[in-house]
């Protein structure tokens, strides 16, 4: 099989690199090859289809006069290095998440405003769906450096207008206009127009002119975040082409947490778990063309994930590379955006490793939220199975120990090395505070002997030079704990032979002792010596003067080893694509800096809003149900007082995200409320919560085997039972009463719509029947 390996290289580049795959801790693949080995690599995620990347790489290749393979080989390329689809966003990427559910919005939403004219819904609708999957996947690679078109200009999108130290001035004018970005401009125009122009309720118009609202800001946020998280992978791009033997790159992420299990697990087993942190730290290095990596674990049984713990990690992992190889003296940390990383302790306690353990941090960056922390994802997926193997083989683990010896069983897993922290809870640590105005908004930072230059994204103006003197930051570590590290070094990020070191250049035939016609080959491993009398073979072996040609692999054997080089490796470099460019010019021009994150802003719940969120909170901790944000603030839009008017305008309504919040909060202060006392009065608390539990567990079964309706009965923030006792009932308008009485199905067409009483008459009936009033 004829293999044109810069063709392979070429387009194995373009299906890793970061618009294609996403880097999650979804599971394992397993690659067969030809001579039956198997390769381990993670279960990655693709953005797109096979047929959408090819066609994308056809276009890329076009665009840059090269030719690719055909459609039918990249089809069988996609295939054999196989990956999972994505088809859903939830669970992946939030801030994507967010986008598509508003993209689902708007496309739900037009019917209800062009109920009339079915052609101009089916196009409105069919360009949000273009749109979606613009954003989704062509976007990223549509976006330059520097371009003309405002929408793609990363340059013009990352520069901050008002610090002439954090932007890049572009040399052209942003007078040209993306066909597809218009479109969607567009799209939303004629949906905004079409709210205010509808026959619609003054409810309904609310409602839907703030998910209109809401739904444009997510999109605009979904586009923002690709071009930040395009910029922020460069840095890791750029730290990766510098790397040599004395620099180390070290990529951070707390796992999510390990729960615990059991080899045979009862259902009494399953509930109440509480997970085991684990920290992951992958580090890597070049040696000569080859890089090597070798990935720190740390398993702690108690701690705060915060910036101390993070610091201690940090340490140890330095004062260990140190040790172990003192030829290393730099390295560069990248992390996301949690609190624990993106803390002046930790920024601060960085210029300080240096002294304390010989090898100086020369930079930090941090990608943007969801934004990519591949290398500990892949890792943790792996690490993942080979704990869920040990499992299957009939063991448990239930503590950090056992944890630990699940990652070390069978020889562990290559180039991951495991320290259980046993002692970090025992020697509490009070985090350095300090103050550094703005650090939220910065993303890259570079240390200095006496000063550290800060951007808000990456390589995005000269950087502001700030002294440590002007800076209120400690100048002292904490107290590092205890760990011991499990045995291991760097390994080759290839798993098996490097494709790119058996491909041969040029065979010369004639240097090779080999007879067409001889009988007796030499036994060795890959020597292609063969002679036709014994005696000559006899004499090769004693001289041990081997012929040894690099092996061939079939296309699809070395497009499976170069994936997997490539994964672990993490060095595809995102591709740019030319846009469609149209004359039509936007409708509101994008300013400069238009994708750097701003601040959020601080809203306060005056009375109403909080006294609507307590009674729908106490009747989710009455009957067992929490309310769902997503309904609330769904049902908060159509709420009323008891004299049937509106009870909030559009200005006050509330996203489910500050729902969510709010019971949240409201959760941690009845949790410490009823926190349970010390000692012996603690255990009688248990006792006797537990045996209420399991009462209520079986009085609540017994109501729903029964068909009663559960207490409390409401509906949106009324408590039925509640103005049935305090005789409230007829307090309520007409119009509320009927309503409650279409919410539970009964029987009201031939009841007249001017009278309470038979509306109170069917809800006493309704109430009658709820275990409050049987008890």
């Amino acid at each position: 099989m004829r293999v044109d390996y810069a063709k392979l290289d070429h387009f194995l580049d373009f299906i890793t690199s970061p618009h294609v795959i996403l880097d999650l801790p979804f599971g394992e693949r397993l690659l067969c090859l030809a001579d039956g080995s198997v390769l381990e690599t993670p279960n990655l995620i693709r953005t797109m289809i096979p047929e959408r990347v090819v066609a994308q790489y056809a276009q890329f290749c076009k665009e840059n006069n090269f030719t690719p393979f055909s459609r039918s080989t990249m089809l069988c390329i996609l295939s054999s290095c196989a990956a999972t689809v994505r088809k859903s966003l939830q669970g992946l990427d939030y801030i994507a998440a967010d986008g598509g559910k508003a993209f689902d919005d708007l496309i739900s939403m037009v019917p209800k405003l062009r109920s009339e004219d079915r052609t101009c819904i089916s196009q409105l609708q069919r360009v949000l769906k273009e749109s979606k999957q613009y954003i989704k996947a062509d976007y990223k690679v549509h976006a330059s450096s520097y371009g003309t078109i405002p929408d793609h200009c990363i340059a013009y999108a990352l520069s901050d207008p008002k610090d002439v130290h954090l932007r890049n001035d572009c040399d052209h004018n942003h007078d040209d206009s993306c066909s597809q970005c218009e479109l969607l401009k567009a799209a939303l125009t004629e949906i905004r127009d079409a709210i205010s122009e509808a026959q619609l309720s003054q409810d309904e118009r609310d409602d839907l002119s703030y998910t209109f609202t809401q739904s444009v800001q997510a999109i605009e946020s979904w586009k923002a975040h690709q071009i930040r998280s395009l910029q922020q992978d460069k840095a890791r791009i750029t730290v990766l082409e510098r790397l040599d033997e004395t620099s180390v790159l070290i990529t951070q992420d707390w796992a999510m947490k390990c729960l615990p299990q059991k080899y045979r697990e009862t259902q009494a087993d399953w509930f109440g778990k509480r997970g085991l942190s684990w920290h992951i730290s992958v580090v890597v290095r070049r040696i000569a063309e080859d890089h090597q990596q070798q990935t720190f674990v740390h398993i702690i049984e108690e701690c705060s994930q915060d910036a101390s713990t993070v610091v201690q990690i940090i340490h140890q992992i330095l004062k260990t590379l140190k040790a172990e190889h003192p030829e290393i003296s730099n390295a560069a940390l990248r992390q996301d955006n949690a609190g624990c990383y993106h803390s002046v302790s930790m920024l601060s306690a960085c210029r300080l490793m240096g002294a304390a353990t010989g090898i100086h941090v020369k930079r930090v960056d941090f990608s943007d939220p969801q934004g990519g922390k591949g290398p500990c994802d892949r890792k943790a997926a792996t690490i993942k199975a080979h704990v869920r193997r040990y499992i299957n083989e009939g063991h448990d683990v239930l503590t950090a120990h056992d944890f630990k010896d699940a990652v070390l069983s069978y020889g562990g897993v290559k180039g991951v090395r495991v320290a259980l922290v046993t002692d970090a809870s025992q020697q509490p640590q009070q985090e350095l505070s300090g103050r550094w105005s703005g650090i939220s908004f910065l993303n890259n930072f570079l240390y200095q002997k006496d000063c550290v230059t800060v951007w808000k994204a990456f390589d995005i103006g000269q950087g502001n030079t700030i002294p440590w003197s002007q800076l209120q930051v400690p100048n002292r570590l904490p107290q590092g704990f205890k760990a011991e590290l499990s045995q291991g070094d760097f390994i080759s990020c290839s798993k098996g032979k490097s494709v790119l070191s058996t491909i041969p250049k040029q065979i010369d035939i004639e240097e090779v002792e080999e007879d067409a016609s001889g009988l007796l080959p030499c036994p060795v491993d890959g020597c292609v010596c063969t002679y036709q009398s014994f005696r000559n073979l006899e004499r090769h072996l004693l001289v041990e003067k081997c012929k040894m040609i690099p092996e061939k692999y079939t296309l699809l054997d070395a497009a499976k080893l170069s994936y997997v080089k490539k994964v672990e490796e993490g060095t595809s470099a995102q591709p740019t694509l030319a846009p469609t460019t149209s004359e039509v010019s936007p409708e509101a021009p994008l300013v400069q800096g238009w994708a750097l994150r701003g601040a959020k802003k601080t809203v306060r719940f005056n009375e109403n809003q909080r006294q609507y969120l307590d009674d729908k909170f106490e009747i989710g901790q009455e009957s067992g149900h929490k309310a769902d944000p997503e309904i609330v603030s769904r049902d908060m839009r159509y709420a009323t007082t008891e004299k049937g008017q509106r009870r909030f305008t559009v200005d006050k309504f509330l996203s489910a995200q500050q729902i969510q919040g709010y019971f949240s909060r409201a959760a941690a202060k009845l949790k410490h409320a009823t926190a349970p006392q010390s000692g012996r009065e603690s255990d009688e608390s248990d006792i006797q919560a537990a045996q209420n539990e399991e009462s209520h567990s079986l009085a609540r079964t017994a109501v729903l085997d029964q068909c009663h309706p559960v207490h409390p009965i409401v509906y949106d923030n009324l408590n039925i039972c509640t103005l049935y006792r305090t005789k409230r009932l007829a307090k309520l308008t007409v119009g509320q009463l009927w309503l409650i009485c279409s919410h539970y199905n009964m029987e009201i067409e031939t009841t007249s719509s001017k009278r309470k009483a038979p509306y109170i008459s069917y809800l006493e009936d309704l109430v009658g029947a709820c275990s409050c009033t049987r008890v």
